[in-house]
């Protein structure tokens, strides 16, 4: 992680994200950089973070918010402290990740346009292939230690189970009450 890390939903302003691209080279070729530095400090990319980036390596705004949409790795809204990935691969797909999905946004009460739970402890996206698909359905799990679990043959069952261990470990890490 970079220098300063903000909580979704913490109040980083655009001078602290200028100070930490003052380590990245201002040409227009690092823009892909400076979004990834901008959002380990931001937590995610608004506006005003990613026209900052863009001032950092000399191109219009549209460019670098174009950047920001297109590339999976980056959001221009808030993430949860999890971000939880279901794997929308043919596999997966047929062998039931679509009713994994529905069940999951269900379970953390995810509303149609949404992707963050209202406590702002998970962010829910599908995803093309984890390339794991001897296991499907598989999910995969990004904790906020940067750490990655893949659950492979994942049931509503095994779902409900990883949901409760991660409420839990919130609850020890004073995340939520």
């Amino acid at each position: 992680m970079i220098g300063h890390t903000a909580c979704v939903g913490g109040s980083v302003s655009a001078d602290i994200v200028l100070n930490n691209l003052k380590n990245i080279e201002r040409k227009p070729q690092n823009l892909v950089k400076a979004l990834r530095v901008a959002q380990e400090v931001k937590g995610y990319l608004p506006a005003e973070v990613v026209e900052a980036a863009a001032k950092h390596v000399g191109v219009p705004y549209s460019r670098a918010f174009n950047v920001a949409t297109f590339y999976h790795l980056f959001s221009i809204e808030p993430l949860g402290k999890y971000r939880i990935f279901v794997c929308m691969g043919t596999t997966c797909y047929l062998k039931g990740n679509k009713e994994n999905l529905q069940y999951l946004k269900s379970l953390l009460n995810i509303k149609e346009g949404q992707h963050t739970s209202s406590d702002g402890l998970f962010t829910v996206e599908e995803m093309r292939c984890l390339g794991c698909c001897s296991h499907a359905p598989v999910i995969a799990v990004y904790m906020p230690n940067g750490a990655r679990k893949v659950i492979g043959r994942a049931t509503p069952e095994v779902i409900q189970k990883l949901i409760d261990e991660l409420r839990k470990e919130a609850r020890e890490r004073g995340w939520v009450k």
